[in-house]
């Protein structure tokens, strides 16, 4: 029922008590799909291992897990997680529509060992054993963090960015329903039907390799009809202290889902009226100014009767956004010349029908209907 991909780099100590906690907790027999970027060691053996060569990042590498994946439906996770409770697959996939982003509670953990007695160390570490070979875990207190804004954020020289922030430590979260309405996610504890995942294009690999996954699923999948929710009796807990990514390009991709997805952001607003603090923020995220360009592409067609007569017209509308950064070789070029050369490879941000009535008027589709 659920393939579980799980992007890896250098997460040996952890690798494998994930991959063992999911078989212990799921009520189905999942697929583990297991992106190996270099550093994990030996890896379970039950998972389906795809190797590189080399470190692709995240983006490649969970369009890769997918690729290989035979499930319907698709769970990214990181390398250092616990899951709760038993048969939490079940109660994922069975909430997750067509169109449905499911995300559980993110909590944290951290190893016990960071907590016991210097005596209880030295007894460990005299039977020759390693600190992350220490199999306890201990729940921080107070990590609960169900709800997640999306923010449009600005840098100092005024580039905008969708940005997802957690609405807050959700210690009111007994009052919540079993499934709440959520505006994002944070990329990690998602679950999405293997179809939606595609129609909504995968991981975008023309973003940068790491960062901002969170907010490119959700947008898309609100730019596609669909929405995101939170499953709030299902927990995912990160173990603390892995280490982190490189997160240089995390500002570029926010910025290119802005460009991409701004005329789609105002109305995502308008569904979430209780969330805080979606006003305008500064951010200090580290990245140099960018020279963009945005290329806007409006395709036309109209479906005519035997006689010539139009009854239907399809309006598309297609956006390719340029970066210098990732153009090089094409400094030169005048913001014309490139709107002419990528708007043909515009990626379709939006559609609209139109019908005829029998003035000839064309009015939008909902409307003809009634």
């Amino acid at each position: 029922m659920i393939s579980i991909i799980i992007p890896a780099q250098n997460e040996s100590a952890y690798l494998n008590r994930t991959i063992q906690n999911i078989y212990d907790t799921c009520d189905s027999e999942p697929q583990v799909i297991v992106v190996d970027n270099g550093g994990n060691g030996e890896i379970d053996t039950r998972a389906v291992i795809i190797k590189p060569g080399e470190n692709v990042g995240e983006r490649k590498a969970m369009n890769m897990a997918v690729e290989s994946a035979t499930r319907d439906y698709i769970l990214r996770i990181d390398a250092h997680c616990d899951f709760t409770p038993k048969g939490w697959d079940v109660m994922m996939a069975e909430v997750t529509g067509r169109k449905d982003i499911t995300v559980a509670v993110l909590g944290a953990k951290t190893p016990v060992w960071e907590h016991v007695s210097n005596k209880k160390k030295e007894q460990w570490l005299a039977q020759s054993k390693k600190p992350e070979d220490w199999q306890a875990w201990q729940v921080e207190k107070g990590h609960w963090y169900g709800l997640c804004r999306m923010i449009v954020s600005e840098d100092e020289q005024g580039h905008k960015g969708l940005e997802c922030k957690w609405q807050k430590a959700n210690r009111d979260h007994a009052n919540y329903k079993t499934l709440e309405p959520n505006m994002g996610l944070t990329g990690c504890g998602f679950m999405i039907q293997r179809d939606f995942y595609w129609e909504i294009g995968g991981a975008d690999e023309s973003l940068p390799a790491m960062g901002a996954i969170g907010e490119e699923f959700a947008i898309k999948a609100y730019a596609a009809g669909g929405r995101v929710q939170t499953r709030t009796d299902v927990m995912i807990y990160h173990i603390w202290g892995t280490g982190g990514y490189d997160t240089s390009g995390v500002k570029v991709a926010q910025q290119k889902l802005w460009l991409k997805y701004q005329d789609v952001y105002p109305s995502l607003v308008e569904k979430f009226p209780t969330f805080e603090g979606l006003k305008l923020i500064r951010t200090d995220q580290p990245g140099k100014n960018i020279r963009t360009v945005t290329a806007t592409r409006t395709d036309v067609q109209d479906t005519k009767d035997a006689e010539g007569k139009l009854i239907r017209r399809k309006i598309e509308t297609f956006r390719y956004v340029w970066l210098e950064s990732e153009h090089l070789d094409e400094k030169g070029l005048t913001q014309e010349q490139i709107e002419a050369k990528y708007a043909p490879m515009g990626v379709k941000v939006d559609e609209e029908i139109l019908y005829a009535n029998n003035k000839g008027e064309l009015i939008p589709q909902l409307a003809a209907a009634v």
